[in-house]
């Protein structure tokens, strides 16, 4: 059904086209004159390829071809061929970024170079036809004249709505979520072992410039399928270019920035065909997204790398010239001149036992498969810099993130003894709530943080709590004397008080006290209403109130036994009985949910707060004094 949509969205738009327009819509169809088929290919004959080694400057390399596999059906057809006469080949065998390297028989293109396998022992290469590469344009286009109504049309949900139901839980976004979410950052086509024979793509993975290696392993824990490697330097090579800054053209450097800046993530390949404003490069998927809005640029290659297991060019981008459109199964798709936003990023991390502050400035995609980790990776990557942290350190944090007419969402905390852990968890949950709005197309605008990063641990966990009786009258203030106990250190005393109402029924009630992640726990099970959104607006409003507590704090909270209603996300306070069950009628469309009033007090103290401690406790009547 989507095939046939697309299909009719392509004609209609083809029928409004002007004379110039279709002029070049003509040259983007396969033209015989330029281009050789397949069937026209066999066993052995020479041809050459072009791509770029070091630089800017595109070489010519000799090929043969080796095989022609021809789809029996409506498929893919490829060929194989052979890097001969060509050293460089010889050693490295098959170079990642190699991918779109255009190869011609008989002056003409047959298309480009696109996969390989893992330990090979020759410079043996699969090449995407060009003919299937060209109909990628058709994506670009029928994308282009759906935009207004993309939010209507039938996209994959990366979220379950009925997230937005608790969004005050300790961990809102289970693993099987952050699976979802990031399900397509394979970097390197829709399936990594789709190819013939198990071959690959050669793709580079996510290659990122401007860290030390391994800064960013912690990702994965949130981001199961991110590859990162060090296939990308973030530098100024302005002196180098002494031929002037580089082009798209055939065999030459294609990028795909999703950071650029001070740090750079991004993937890149080699161009296979231009065709006016018109690219085409890869030839194969780049995560195989269909419609897309990435930028596209320029790239240099400082030299390639030779691996046992795989060669790969080590290179950058240059300069942004356009944006790729298409990411289809079988190549890249852009269009030199188009602009697509970015969102500006700043991170200030202070090196407090170096005494060192150090100011990174990037720019970050905005695509809603993209943001939520390209946010993460422009907070914690500055804040890995200086590499690894110790076990025992800790990490405080402001990050303000700005999605425009939907608001800003400002995160204000301080994690021990879990690295950079609980910073990526807040980063990415407010991002990927936010961006996969189930009502809105929410894009994230801006993002600023400011890191500082100490050597020592501030982390205390609940060893024992007293207090002085189980038995007060309403009105009486509760007293607990708390020793934290600290790794390696003396036990810490604290003192943390709760003032129980002066209208607090009788009863037996349970005072508990702990930290945040125990008070985010007694928040959501006492007052649902309280993470519940039904509108993007209310997604802000509630990672506000989620993001005011903090974790050096001590929290006592008294959950009321006194079962109260509230509508969506109003409190209707206590009700008689008669009327609370005309709201939870069955035959009422009324979104209405059971609460209990908490009693609560937070305690600031210089350590965060690990562990609970409960007491059941028993509220008697008030005494009254009689008068003689």
């Amino acid at each position: 059904m989507k095939y046939h949509l697309l299909i009719a969205i392509f004609f209609t738009m083809l029928s409004s086209l002007s004379a110039d327009e279709q002029v070049i819509l003509d040259k983007l169809e396969f033209d015989p004159a330029r281009y050789i088929d397949v069937d026209e290919l066999s066993r052995g004959m020479k041809g050459y390829g072009l791509t770029v080694f070091d630089g800017t400057k595109i070489e010519k390399f000799a090929v043969e071809v080796v095989s022609v596999m021809t789809a029996k059906s409506a498929g893919r057809s490829a060929f194989l061929i052979k890097v001969v006469d060509e050293p460089r080949f010889d050693i490295a065998k098959g170079v990642h970024g190699c991918s779109g390297s255009p190869v011609f028989f008989n002056g003409r293109m047959a298309g480009a170079m696109s996969f390989g396998w893992t330990f090979q022992e020759e410079p043996l290469y699969g090449v995407t036809p060009i003919k299937q590469m060209l109909n990628s344009y058709k994506r670009a286009l029928a994308a282009e004249t759906a935009k207004a109504d993309r939010n209507k049309s039938a996209q994959e949900k990366l979220l379950s709505p009925d997230i937005y139901t608790r969004l005050m839980a300790p961990e809102v976004l289970q693993p099987q979520d952050w699976q979802r979410i990031n399900s397509k950052i394979t970097f390197g086509g829709l399936d990594m072992n789709s190819g013939p024979a198990g071959s690959k793509p050669l793709t580079s993975g996510l290659s990122i410039g401007g860290l030390p290696s391994g800064a960013l392993g912690s990702l994965k824990e949130y981001m199961p399928g991110l590859t990162v490697n060090t296939g990308v330097f973030s530098t100024d090579i302005s002196k180098q270019l002494t031929e002037g800054r580089p082009v798209l053209e055939r065999g030459s450097t294609i990028v795909i920035p999703l950071i650029n800046g001070d740090i750079e993530a991004c993937t890149l390949g080699t161009v296979t065909e231009v065709i006016d404003e018109w690219v085409f490069a890869f030839g194969h998927s780049f995560n195989g997204n269909g419609p897309c809005q990435w930028p596209m640029a320029t790239g240099y290659i400082h030299t390639f790398v030779s691996g046992f297991e795989s060669s790969f060019k080590l290179g950058q981008a240059v300069d942004i010239v356009g944006t790729v459109e298409a990411d289809e199964i079988m190549a890249i798709c852009g269009r030199i001149g188009k602009t697509t936003p970015t969102t500006p990023a700043k991170t200030i991390v202070h090196f407090e036992p170096v005494g060192e502050t150090i100011e990174f400035n990037m720019n970050l995609v905005q695509d809603e498969s993209y943001a939520s980790t390209m946010a993460v990776i422009s907070a914690i990557g500055p804040a890995q810099y200086r590499g690894a942290m110790p076990n025992l350190c800790t990490v405080e944090y402001n990050v303000d993130l700005n999605f425009g007419q939907y608001g800003q969402i400002h995160i204000s905390d301080i994690s021990s003894e879990y690295s950079t852990a609980e910073l990526t968890s807040d980063i990415a949950t407010a991002c990927s709530l936010m961006t996969s709005s189930p009502w809105d197309e929410v894009k994230l605008e801006k993002i600023v943080s400011e890191i500082r990063v100490n050597d020592s641990s501030i982390a205390a966990d609940i060893e024992k709590v007293d207090i002085s009786r189980l038995t007060y009258e309403p009105g009486e203030t509760i007293t607990a004397d708390i020793e934290l106990f600290r790794y390696r250190n003396e036990p810490v005393k604290q003192q943390a008080t709760i003032t129980l109402p002066a209208d607090l029924k009788p009863g037996i009630y349970k005072l508990a006290i702990g930290g945040k992640r125990d008070y985010l726990a007694t928040l959501s099970d006492a007052q649902p209403y309280r993470g519940n959104a039904d509108k993007t607006s209310d997604i802000v409003k509630v990672l506000r109130d989620r993001f005011t507590h903090k974790r050096n704090n001590i929290f006592m909270t008294i959950v009321n036994n006194q079962v109260n209603l509230a509508i969506e996300q109003k409190p209707l306070g206590e009700l008689p009985a008669s009327k609370s069950m005309l709201l939870l009628s069955n035959a009422r469309q009324l979104m209405t949910t059971q609460y209990n009033e908490i009693i609560e007090s937070i305690t600031p103290c210089d350590y965060v707060i690990f562990g609970r401690k409960q007491f059941e406790i028993e509220v008697t009547e008030k005494k009254t004094i009689s008068k003689k």
